[in-house]
């Protein structure tokens, strides 16, 4: 196994993180995850990371804060094989502000054999955090790139030569531009096949957090946390982690799940989730108890032809029901809390959203994704 891994280097202020799995017997990856929540500030040439592989499925996300806008391009981000375009894989991705003093980025990614490939962007606020997340991925044999601006889709593109890279360099900002006048920080890079969200931390429930935007959630899935609450609170919901296509509660797939603390004060979970035609089909559970962990599993699975949904409270099964009306759904943000709701008095760790049914999902490697403290 030690002939499998492959080296990554980064600069020594900087975090990083390798995972391995081998889950279920089935073959084995690596994923490559780097971290990174601090605030920087965008230097030129400022080499961050350098990858042994770039797989052909990749997630790039960062927040980027520009103090002013100019008629210069200055650059972001940049992956490359080691060049500014002239192979593909030199733009794979890379982000400038464009030099028309409007605010706007564009975005190149290497599509179709050309490095070339970009989109602009809407205006970003001045001396305001936008979060940027960039993937490639695959969605019913097709690879798409994605691209999603505060957890809005914005675009996506088809690549029909999608490509795997070695010996990728990481830059915030490039040699080849002057630097975005600006910050960025909660920088996340993985590279791998991503069919799971994995975070393991203790953190503190906040309201309006967003993880990440998954660009497609499976029929199948399952997600799984432990929550431990401080105190309850009656008369409100307290939100406690929220996956959706875009809002609370208005269409089939807003509610996929939502996970809630009654608002009777009784430490009861409100669990909602879109079933059988009703967007907002809910159980509660029994009271949790305070100050201690308790352990949530939400599954949708297929047996034989039928699709069967399941809720686990401390690993035993509280309910379970036909969904004759299962869906895939694309651009789904993940919220630990969401922003319609106050968030939950207490933390959450041990967090993971697992795309495909449970037992046959494939590799489970993809995002060490922070919720903040």
């Amino acid at each position: 196994m030690k002939n499998m891994l492959k080296l990554i280097s980064i600069s020594q202020d900087l975090k990083f993180i390798l995972i391995f799995f081998l889950p279920f017997n089935l073959t084995f990856g690596i994923l490559y995850v780097f971290n990174d929540f601090d605030e920087h500030l965008l230097i030129q040439n400022n080499l961050i990371a350098t990858f042994a592989s770039w797989e052909k499925r990749y997630y790039v996300m960062f927040k980027v804060n520009p103090l002013s806008y100019s008629q210069v391009w200055g650059n972001v981000i940049h992956v490359t094989i080691g060049g500014d375009y002239q192979r593909n894989g030199d733009r794979n991705p890379a982000v400038w502000f464009i030099g028309d003093s409007s605010g706007s980025m564009r975005i190149h990614f290497s599509v179709n054999g050309d490095s070339l490939g970009y989109i602009d962007t809407p205006p970003l606020l001045v001396n305001s955090w936008s979060t940027i997340q960039i993937c490639q991925d695959i969605i019913e044999g097709i690879y798409l790139v994605l691209i999603y601006i505060n957890g809005n889709f914005i675009q996506k593109i088809v690549n029909n030569m999608p490509q795997a890279f070695e010996n990728v360099l990481v830059y915030a900002s490039d040699p080849w531009y002057p630097a975005k006048d600006g910050f960025i920080k909660d920088l996340k890079i993985i590279t791998g096949n991503d069919n799971m969200v994995e975070n393991l931390k203790e953190c503190a429930l906040i309201k309006d957090n967003l993880i990440i935007t998954l660009p497609l959630l499976e029929k199948t899935f399952s997600v799984s946390f432990k929550v431990k609450p401080k105190s309850y609170t009656p008369s409100i919901h307290s939100s406690v982690i929220h996956l959706t296509i875009g809002g609370d509660v208005t269409n089939y797939g807003d509610r996929n799940p939502g996970v809630w603390f009654n608002n009777d004060g009784s430490g009861a979970l409100l669990i909602s989730s879109s079933i059988n035609e009703n967007v907002d089909y809910y159980i509660l559970t029994k009271p949790l108890k305070l100050n201690e962990w308790s352990s949530i599993r939400i599954s949708q699975f297929q047996i034989e032809k039928i699709i069967m949904y399941a809720v686990y409270l401390n690993g035993e099964n509280i309910h379970s029901i036909e969904n004759k009306l299962p869906k895939a759904f694309s651009n789904v943000n993940v919220y630990a809390a969401n922003p319609w709701y106050e968030a939950q008095d207490g933390s959450i760790k041990d967090v993971r959203i697992i795309n495909g049914n449970e037992e046959t999902c494939g590799l489970l490697i993809n995002l060490t994704a922070r919720i903040k403290n």
